[in-house]
């Protein structure tokens, strides 16, 4: 079977390439029918992928909640941080689909706020003793 950090960071590294499909169709130049579409499709897998990852960090909060209150919190917040970082990226999509693009370094700011919310998330995540008993299949 496949261990659990393993499954949670692959359920991080999936929510990456979401995001990085989804900018990558939002910063084009030209948007076009089609593009719209991708930009549109991109941001609902984005969704299924923060829902997938969210859903993991509270598995794994809910499991330490008596043995480590305070790792539960950290999870949880940063879970919360996660999902407020990726909703700014999935409206700035949304705007690019409705000829309303971001300017690039906006766009390059809230990337980087993404990236950075991703990697405390499953740095506290990683830190539940109790992921390694969850059933990913579950999920």
């Amino acid at each position: 079977g496949q261990s659990t950090t393993e499954g949670f960071d692959g359920l991080a590294k999936n929510l990456q390439d979401a995001i990085s499909i989804m900018m990558n169709a939002a910063m084009k130049p030209n948007i076009d029918e089609p593009a719209k579409k991708a930009i549109i499709g991109s941001a609902k897998g984005v969704a299924l992928a923060t829902s997938a990852l969210v859903g993991a960090a509270k598995n794994s909060a809910t499991a330490v909640k008596t043995s480590d209150p305070a790792l539960c919190k950290s999870i949880l917040a940063n879970a919360q941080s996660l999902a407020n970082a990726t909703s700014g990226l999935v409206n700035m999509a949304k705007g690019a689909a409705a000829n309303k693009p971001p300017s690039k370094p906006e766009a390059a700011q809230a990337t980087k706020e993404f990236n950075e919310a991703l990697n405390q998330l499953v740095a506290t995540a990683n830190n539940a003793p109790a992921l390694s008993t969850l059933d990913l299949q579950s999920l």
